[in-house]
């Protein structure tokens, strides 16, 4: 019987971001998806134990790189080559946790810098604007056939604390304000509260939303006091380059763009913490006007010596044909996306109606 990878404990790549679909497994890959859940029957049924159960395990781990390593090394010896890597674990860790434990285990430190999920009303008829990330395809959202419950925040702690070695991660405001976006700062506040409960002290932070560009400058900087006022946040995060009609760089360097960057960076020195996490460099979320997803402006606003710190989240990947990856000058039509299709709302982004991707076939940046 075939399986996807939905609860496998290693997600075999490429993968996704969430935004954007990853090109299809190859063959190898599907072999080995087929072969995990084979040997994960097999040992399950030894430890008697649910074949879930033993997949959230560290044995169920060591089983998946242990076929990896098999599939791969197969396939290059049948075209004469070496594989490239290898994982060095021993078929005892398949079944025996000690075991697994030693041939897996490590101290390395993963802080997630960007985190999300969608505190969505279940009896809200408007359709979910999360329909087109690849998230929205889940096992839990496929079998009760509705994908709202992909993007819970029970969901979330599946994907980022369990079915991952996340130590820390962080809760990231979404480009629209308020409790519209569906991650409010309540939202965050309640998932923090939720790590609590359930073991994971001070492993979950979360960001400020910001957005000086949605409206009248000044209420919003003054919302940035309030929210720095009433919750513990750790960073900032603004969404520069949308709504395109708005979007501004940080050093202001195109007079016909929103002269506000500078105002920003001095508001976020002068409330705290001086740290902005920015998103940048999905061309495709910017459609035709792909010079907004451009970091450069970044180093140029943080100065020689500067008083705050800008993490860029993400930079330099744009969507391509068939995935994603960083951007290739020899790919001549990337595909990019340019927007949602009516009747999408045009001055909310994401969108708040029935809306479906719109992709066209796009060269150079």
């Amino acid at each position: 019987m075939a399986h996807a990878d939905d609860w496998l404990p290693v997600k075999f790549g490429p993968v996704s971001n969430g935004e954007f679909l990853p090109p299809p497994f190859d063959p190898t890959l599907r072999e080995a998806v087929r072969r995990t859940h084979d040997l994960a029957g097999r040992n399950a049924q030894r430890l008697g134990i649910s074949r879930r159960s033993f997949l959230t395990g560290l044995t169920g781990t060591a089983a998946t790189f242990f076929v990896l390593n098999a599939c791969s090394t197969e396939r290059s010896a049948s075209v004469g080559q070496s594989p490239g890597g290898s994982y060095e674990v021993p078929p005892d860790a398949t079944i025996d946790p000690d075991a697994a434990r030693e041939a897996l285990a490590g101290d390395e430190f993963v802080f997630d810098v960007q985190t999300h999920y969608v505190n969505y009303d279940p009896d809200d008829p408007i359709p979910a604007f999360t329909e087109g990330f690849p998230q929205a395809r889940c096992a839990v959202g496929a079998a009760a056939n509705e994908s709202r419950l992909c993007f819970t925040v029970d969901s979330y702690f599946t994907e980022v604390f369990t079915r991952s070695d996340t130590s820390m991660a962080i809760l990231s405001a979404l480009p629209v304000a308020g409790p519209a976006s569906g991650l409010s700062h309540d939202d965050m506040v309640y998932a923090i509260e939720v790590a609590d409960r359930i073991g994971c002290d001070d492993r979950l932070l979360m960001h400020g939303g910001a957005y000086p560009h949605l409206g009248p400058l000044e209420p919003a900087l003054a919302a940035m006091d309030d929210a720095r006022a009433r919750y513990d946040i750790a960073a900032w995060k603004i969404y520069t380059m949308v709504p395109t009609a708005a979007a501004f760089y940080f050093d202001d360097h195109d007079p016909s763009r929103p002269q506000i960057g500078q105002r920003f960076i001095d508001h976020v020195r002068a409330v705290g913490p001086p740290i902005i996490c920015t998103h940048k460099g999905i061309s495709s979320i910017v459609g035709s006007t792909l010079e907004l997803a451009d970091p450069s402006d970044i180093g140029p606003a943080r100065g020689p010596q500067p008083r705050h710190f800008v993490c860029g989240v993400p930079l330099g990947v744009r969507a391509r044909v068939g995935g994603v990856g960083l951007y290739d000058p020899n790919d001549p039509a990337p595909r990019v996306w340019t927007g949602w299709s009516a009747p999408c709302s045009t001055t909310a982004s994401p969108p708040t109606a029935t809306c479906t991707p719109s992709w066209v076939e796009r060269g150079g940046f």
